[in-house]
């Protein structure tokens, strides 16, 4: 599995140099009373395929992380403010409206 360049340099920069090929390439010399080589075999299958979903989810938040960074350094260059839908005047009037309406319900008439 090929790493981004920004993800490998994040690990490199952390000490993470071992990859699923690593772990998949790696030999064992053997002794007169060593482990089950069978066993071994299986469980470094494991160990491959849950560190290439952990290097797959990796990908995935600096992905992420990536695009949310642009967002923001789009923001910041916007020259006009974010700006948010507001309010027609046909909704405030019908605010309004429920404010007095609360206002005559609560103390018998609008308080000015």
């Amino acid at each position: 599995m090929q790493l981004p360049a920004i993800v490998a340099e994040e690990l490199e920069r952390r000490g993470i140099r071992l990859t699923p090929l690593d772990i998949h390439d790696k030999e064992f010399t053997k002794s007169f009373k060593g482990y089950n080589e069978n066993e071994v075999d299986e469980f470094l299958d494991v160990i491959i395929q849950q560190y290439e979903q952990l290097y797959t989810v990796i990908i995935d938040c600096f992905r992420v992380m990536s695009e949310q960074e642009e967002d923001m350094r789009k923001l910041a260059a916007a020259k006009e403010p974010v700006s948010f839908n507001a309010p027609s005047q046909v909704q405030l009037d019908a605010i309004l409206r429920r404010l007095r309406k609360v206002e005559i319900h609560c103390w018998g008439s609008i308080q000015e």
